[in-house]
This record gives structure tokens, sequence and C-alpha cells, in this order.
């Protein structure tokens, strides 16, 4: 509960001391806006999900990008950790979601294709990715 994460318009995540309101990193930064940010289990990782068509996993401490970006077809929407920290789930405007290697930016899975854009996706408590989690725009 010290440190706080926020994804901005400004095209960039940034990590902050939640009691001073001071910049803990430089800005963790992407070529469109950041829809969403999210701290790893162990709070030492941060996930961003971007309208650029990328997911990033950084240094939470550093601000340093610790894989290659997780690229989708069109903007991501949202990116979640697996309750472990070791893969990430992702949601895009590409009608797909996809899981990833949190260390290694490596995609685990095809692409789950949807209809629709898919909006969010999330790993059930056990740490395995449920399609039941899969949210789709209507």
């Amino acid at each position: 509960g010290l440190r706080v994460v926020t994804a901005s318009d400004d095209k960039t995540a940034r990590v902050w001391d939640a009691r001073t309101g001071q910049a803990l990193t430089e800005p963790l930064r992407h070529t469109k806006k950041v829809m969403s940010a999210q701290f790893g289990p162990d709070g030492l990782k941060v996930v961003t999900a971007s309208w650029d068509g990328t997911a990033q996993v950084w240094d939470a401490r550093t601000g340093q990008a610790l894989t290659e970006p997780l690229r989708h077809a069109n903007s991501v929407v949202s990116a979640q950790f697996s309750p472990d920290g070791l893969r990430v789930v992702t949601a895009s405007d590409d009608k797909t979601a996809q899981v990833w290697d949190a260390r290694t930016g490596q995609a685990l899975t095809e692409p789950i294709r949807h209809v629709k854009k898919v909006m969010s996706a999330q790993f059930g408590p056990d740490g395995w990715f449920q399609p039941a989690f899969i949210h789709v725009a209507s």
C-alpha cells in the first residue's frame, strides 16, 4: 500500500509514492494512451496495456522494460498478471485474448478468438487461465 501505479492518456504509466505523491520511476512510455497498469503480485513488476497495440512488463523499481512488447494487431485494453506473477493475459480490440510468459514476453497460447472486441480477461484464483472470465464488448 505504499505505491500507486497510474495509466494515462499522456502515453505513460507512472509509479508513485502513495504518501508523498512523488514519482518513483521515470515514466513507463508507450506511443499511444495507456489504458491500464497493474502491479504484479510481488510488487516488483508492472504490466501496462496501450492503444499502441502492445502490453509491456516493467520493473516497478526502475521503470525499465523487462520484456519485448506483447503485441496485438489493435489496441490492448487490459493486461493482468496471474496470481503467481509468471504469466500475463491481455485483452484486445483485435478480438483476441492471449497468455504470455511474464519473464520472457513469449506467447504461451495461440490467440483466443472472439467475434467482437475483448474488453478484459483474467486468471482464475488457481492461476490457470479460464476463458469463462473473458468479457466481450457488445
